[in-house]
């Protein structure tokens, strides 16, 4: 008789879309790209089909790697580099996988040597700015002339000098200590792009730039938390005094020109918030702020006008007017994957609430991106003048939850209530501790939660 022994392969297919955890970003990528050019050079058909989305999927998780090491983007070939975005390119025709081949893209321009290799191939660039048509930023990078490879010495610097504040900031052994120094680290880092954001789409100089500011702004909100408090400690103030007038000139340069930046709308709810804030507990600052020759209105408001003169002596002054608390305006930001659920909603004519209105569908060119919606969160927590009681939107967006818990907390602000539009309401994940959600299964009940909502903060 005859023994026949079956050896059964213990690794994974090529097609799981698995790589090694203990891979590094670098080992990683170098990985995907081998396997990628491997499948550009099969013949068309199905075979190479499979092949490419393979080493498509393989490169989104090598990507998630990289956002902890930039450096592994570098060091590749041109002809390499190439045959990567033309496979993502190709995968993006699909309008399904669009957003997931921009998000790709994106990263790899990231490092502008891969701009480079997509403006070596003027068909592949065509495409690309076909995809892109409607992002100014990116459009700029594949249009500006690149005269070398290599990253400059500055770009280097910024990124380890900030990593060694964010280092000395996360070894605080208080919060008051974590303030300070991130006042001061932002203001230093400011300080090395000689207080003026710069405009640099093909490196990273304009991340480590706003990164400087967040950090600043970080330090800004902490200092305002201390400084609201009852017992407030006139020490938490006085590190302000420790700033120069020269200081918030720089500091009101770089926040004018951050915010006359396009690509970095985003940011600009942050900025009012420091300038309104420092104004409030910083005479020195509110003085530079208030000088009139910034030519920025939306960030820095005119100056009030002068009081009038007093009365003559033999005329009695009359008595004060009452002074009512301002009221603060309800919102409702609703985002959903059809903008016929919040159109013609009736929460429009109710109770003088404030509704922002976001379509959040990846099929449709004029859809809104995260950043919009997000930010518009955002700017309605920080605004003194509003009050976030509601967001209604999608199951997909309940991972968006502890980011706007995050910032709701670090200005002092209630969380809002989360409406989850759902087809099935008990296939929704856990949320997050300290929010409060609702999940509904039309946009009536959505409506009505919202209305309920309104009325009981309001009340």
């Amino acid at each position: 008789s005859s023994v026949v022994v079956v050896i059964i392969p213990c690794h994974p297919s090529p097609r799981s879309g698995f790589l090694p955890a203990a891979m590094d970003a670098r080992a990683a990528l170098k990985d995907v790209v081998g396997t990628t050019v491997a499948a550009t050079k099969l013949p068309e058909g199905d075979r190479r089909e499979n092949g490419e989305q393979d080493a498509f999927a393989n490169l989104r998780l090598a990507l998630v790697a990289i956002k902890k090491d930039e450096t592994a983007l570098e060091g590749f070939s041109t002809d390499d580099m190439v045959a990567v975005l033309e496979c993502v390119q190709r995968r993006s025709v699909r309008k399904v996988r669009q957003a997931q081949a921009k998000e790709c893209l994106s990263m790899l321009f990231g490092n502008f040597a891969w701009v480079r290799a997509a403006q070596s191939q003027a068909d592949l660039l065509a495409e690309l700015k076909e995809l892109y048509k409607d992002n100014t930023e990116m459009l700029e990078k594949f249009d500006a002339p690149l005269h070398e490879v290599g990253k400059s010495p500055g770009m280097e610097v910024g990124r380890e000098e900030t990593e060694r504040r964010r280092q000395s900031i996360a070894q605080a052994t208080s919060k008051k200590e974590q303030m300070e120094q991130e006042l001061r680290g932002g203001l230093d880092l400011m300080a090395g792009f000689n207080y003026v954001f710069p405009v640099d789409p093909l490196g990273n100089k304009m991340d480590h730039a706003t990164s400087a500011f967040v950090m600043f702004c970080d330090g800004i909100t902490k200092l305002d938390g201390f400084a609201t408090k009852v017992d407030a400690d006139d020490k938490v103030l006085a590190v302000l005094e420790t700033f120069q007038s020269s200081d918030w000139e720089g500091v009101m340069s770089f926040l004018v020109t951050m915010h006359k930046c396009n690509s970095r709308k985003s940011q600009h709810g942050r900025s009012k918030f420091v300038v309104e804030k420092l104004s409030q507990h910083c005479p020195s600052f509110k003085q530079v702020a208030e000088r009139g020759t910034w030519d920025c209105p939306d960030l820095v408001p005119s100056a009030p006008e002068p009081p009038p003169p007093p009365p003559p002596p033999d005329v009695p002054p009359p008595p004060p007017a009452p002074v009512a608390p301002p009221a603060c305006t309800p919102v409702v930001v609703w985002i959903d994957f059809k903008k016929k659920s919040y159109e013609g909603s009736s929460l429009f004519n109710y109770g003088g609430i404030l509704v922002m209105g976001f379509q959040d569908n990846e099929k449709i060119p004029e859809s809104a991106t995260p950043e919009e919606y997000l930010g518009a969160i955002t700017d309605s927590i920080r605004d003194p003048r509003l009050r976030l009681d509601v967001v209604i939107c999608n199951k997909k967006h309940m991972a968006k939850i502890g980011e706007i818990l995050g910032t709701c907390q670090a200005v002092g602000r209630q969380p809002p209530l989360f409406v989850v539009s759902t087809r099935d309401p008990s296939s929704l994940p856990a949320a997050p501790g300290g929010s409060t959600v609702i999940a509904v299964s039309d946009w009536r009940d959505a409506e009505l939660n919202a209305k309920e909502e309104v009325r009981r903060r309001s009340s």
